[in-house]
């Protein structure tokens, strides 16, 4: 059985299970394979599975056993995708037979983020593809959705000039003895100030100072008859996924932007443990993009 942990792992890492669930199911494989009552894995059948499935509604006491109030979800989830891997690894195992697994209805299963290879291969990517407007306008949404907990909804509502009737330091960027930030407004009109790291504000003057393009918008799009107007959800979603094909990092399109999220969880916990400081470096002033580095008014 001791043979089946490194690969069972493999395979829930590459499914994007976070860490924590991937402990627990690995926790919880030795009590599945032997519930299983199996001597060979190409045994396994419907009996077997639901044999295994049983065991779940018992725990052992120190009197004897008790039915449990409640199905352990971790085993019913180690369960369900160990028979899922073995399936994927060509075991002699019924079709989809991990199907008669049923998770409990409001379990949701947080994935994980990109593994510090893919991280490392994704950055390498976006450093060197910056040829284009276009590349240079993906490769700073992307190192803002990886380096702040900005949602892609509201990076795509980010301006870098004076909204009408209002007044505004370069937009939604400001400055303080901190850094350089970004005001990010979210529900009830609550504003959160986003620090910038140095790496993701280089590479949001890169873009800026090169487009050819006149727009309130940070993000807009690259061209057509509505080149000024921010980029659609749809739209980013797709480029972001483009992205991640092109480094052969495989996620699936509904895990997409939780999988950046996460990802951006573990980066900011490694910046924290460096004590990483803010960019203080300014906004990028090229005038073509209606950037202003001092307040005016619209």
């Amino acid at each position: 059985m001791h043979e089946l942990i490194a690969p069972f792992r493999e395979y829930l890492e590459s499914s994007r299970f976070a860490a924590s669930i991937i402990g627990n199911c690995i926790d919880q494989l030795p009590v599945v394979y032997k519930n299983l009552q199996v001597e060979r894995l190409n045994d396994i059948d419907v009996n077997a599975v639901k044999r295994a499935e049983k065991m779940n509604l018992w725990r052992i006491t120190p009197t004897g056993i008790e039915r449990c109030e409640s199905k352990n979800t971790d085993y019913l989830l180690t369960l369900k995708y160990f028979l899922k891997y073995l399936e994927a690894s060509g075991y002699a195992v019924a079709p989809q037979i991990n199907e008669n697994i049923q998770l409990p209805s409001n379990f949701n299963i947080t994935p994980g983020g990109l593994t510090d290879k893919e991280t490392s291969s994704l950055r390498k990517f976006l450093v060197f593809n910056v040829g284009s407007n276009r590349e240079r306008r993906d490769t700073a949404l992307m190192f803002l959705l990886l380096t702040t907990d900005i949602s892609l909804t509201e990076a795509l509502a980010i301006r870098v000039s004076a909204k009408a009737g209002k007044t505004l330091p370069c937009g939604d960027f400001g400055e303080d003895e901190s850094g350089i930030f970004v005001n990010i407004v979210g529900k009830g009109k609550a504003v959160r100030r986003i620090y910038l790291a140095t790496e993701t504000l280089h590479f949001l003057n890169f873009y800026l100072e090169n487009r050819n393009q006149s727009s309130a918008f940070l993000f807009c799009k690259a061209s057509g008859k509505t080149a000024n107007s921010p980029i659609t959800t749809k739209s980013a979603q797709k480029i972001l996924s483009e992205i991640l094909q092109q480094c052969d990092i495989e996620v699936e399109q509904e895990q997409l932007l939780s999988v950046l999220r996460q990802t951006a969880k573990l980066l900011e916990e490694k910046m924290r443990k460096t004590a990483a400081k803010p960019a203080t470096e300014k906004i990028s002033s090229n005038r073509q993009t209606n950037m202003r580095l001092v307040t005016v008014a619209a």
